[in-house]
């Protein structure tokens, strides 16, 4: 039905709005697809029920479609077929991503939320315009239209606004047509706003193809050994809506003192037991009052529609009538955010908002690492 509606909105719009919104996106995918080089900073910020998180990224394209991309302490070597990350901290081993369809080459997520959009790559390796028109956009889950164009004035400057059409919503790109250049684009869905704003700067990028040589650094097999935020660096602020009704700010938690965080599933019987001894240690905090939060992410559930999901971790959570809250994760988000590919695990971050310690499964007895990374940080 949307998609419906959002198509006869399409038709009713002025034909020569929409060739001229295309000619503009194909433009400026042009200088891409002709092999020019190019450096680019860009900032990405998400806004999730009201609490804004923010990244930023820069790429360096080279002639022949590859790029080096720097997000933090992160870095990576892309190419139309994968992507190799190396993260400053870990320098013992790196990832390999490899691409999923045509989508890869157009997006690479450092941090979700914020995605780190790339679409410079997309718009190099684009085989035809179909695949140059999709790689403007911020959501990549359905086909996308271009609905109209406008001219607006930005800071004193003259710039094309291209609105996109889809099943999810809309999103706005900006380009400065005299440069063929993005300046932004906005997406709104499901109350979630991502705003990608750049900084491009053709001809100035990589003479040469990127490339990557893993020197003495060893594979590894999951890229969240590589990707997950580590002890000493800034935890993903999020907003996650509790089983008890509400929702659960990790900020304002923060406000208060420490926060441990640990990702389950209502399946997965080792992380039973990790709740158990989260249920023991927050019993101590509670007899002698200190202030560390103790937080469960409900993650991995195996039943695909959020309600059903939902209903199952209630009833878990009920039947272990734990003290401590518990929150939904219902798109993977939060789990993304933090490099989660195995539960159960747990991090405990401080009250200056960086991750103190990371326990996985397997590792230190959980009793014992809460008691020193946990119970110190409550002091």
């Amino acid at each position: 039905m949307i998609h419906s509606l959002m198509l006869l909105s399409a038709l009713l719009c002025a034909p020569g709005e929409i060739e001229a919104g295309k000619a503009l996106l194909l433009q400026t995918a042009q200088g891409h697809r002709g092999g020019a080089a190019l450096v680019d900073h860009v900032v990405v910020e998400t806004t999730t029920r009201g609490v804004p998180v923010q990244v930023s990224y820069d790429l360096d394209l080279g002639l022949e479609g590859s790029g080096r991309l720097i997000c933090g302490s992160l870095s990576a070597i892309i190419s139309e077929d994968w992507a190799s990350i190396t993260h400053e901290k870990r320098p013992d081993c790196y990832a390999v991503i490899e691409a999923d369809g045509g989508a890869f080459a157009s997006l690479l997520r450092i941090h979700d939320p914020p995605c780190a959009l790339v679409p410079q790559l997309a718009l190099a390796l684009a085989e035809d315009e179909d695949a140059a028109l999709e790689a403007f956009r911020v959501n990549w889950d359905d086909e996308v239209e271009v609905r109209s164009t406008k001219e607006v004035e930005r800071e004193g400057r003259a710039l094309s606004e291209v609105l996109l059409a889809h099943t999810a919503g809309e999103e706005r790109v900006l380009i400065d047509p005299a440069a063929a250049a993005l300046v932004e684009r906005v997406a709104v869905r499901a109350g979630v706003e991502t705003r990608v704003v750049h900084a491009l700067k053709q001809g100035a990028g990589q003479a040469s193809a990127w490339s990557f040589e893993p020197g003495e650094r060893e594979l590894s097999e999951i890229a969240a050994a590589v990707l997950a935020p580590c002890a000493g660096e800034e935890a993903p602020l999020f907003v996650a809506p509790l089983l008890s009704g509400g929702n659960f700010r990790l900020a304002d938690a923060l406000a208060q003192g420490p926060v441990v965080i640990d990702f389950w599933a209502s399946w997965c019987e080792p992380c039973h037991e990790g709740l158990a001894e989260l249920q023991r240690f927050a019993r101590g905090l509670e007899k002698e009052k200190r202030a560390v939060r103790i937080l469960a992410v409900n993650v991995l559930e195996r039943e695909e529609e959020a309600a059903k999901r939902k209903a199952v971790a209630g009833l878990f959570w009920k039947k272990g009538r734990y003290s401590f809250a518990a929150a939904l994760d219902p798109d993977d988000t939060i789990r993304r955010s933090y490099g989660v590919e195995e539960i159960p695990a747990t991090l405990v971050i401080g009250q200056d908002g960086r991750i103190r310690a990371v326990h996985a499964e397997g590792e230190e007895d959980l009793d014992a690492w809460l008691e020193r990374e946990a119970g110190a940080a409550g002091e």
